[in-house]
């Protein structure tokens, strides 16, 4: 079992999204590095409607999160999840060489 799993590294494994239901198992995960993966690549592009792109790239993640690193994973938009109240924890946040748009 990995209930008692704080930190989480997976980065540079090709991930993509639907992938990484599991982690919201991890109830005292503090740190989760999925840098350098593809939680946003090959999502159809609309440009009439940019809320409507990367769907679900992210499962619920745990309310423990503290440092969450999403850099380099070909996002366009920040990822729902990450704005819910229940990340309260949530100290630092990676989302650097993406493809964020404003």
């Amino acid at each position: 079992k990995l209930s008692n799993l704080k930190s989480l590294n997976c980065e540079f494994n090709k991930l993509q999204r639907g992938t990484l239901t599991p982690i919201a198992l991890l109830a005292k995960l503090q740190t989760l590095s999925l840098g350098n993966n593809r939680l946003g690549h090959d999502v159809p592009l609309d440009k009439d409607n940019p809320s409507a792109q990367q769907p679900d790239c992210l499962p619920p993640l745990p309310t423990s999160l503290k440092q969450l690193k999403l850099n380099t994973n070909h996002l366009t938009m920040v990822p729902p999840q990450i704005s819910s109240p229940s990340l309260s924890k949530l100290q630092k946040l990676d989302l650097s060489f993406n493809h964020l748009a404003s």
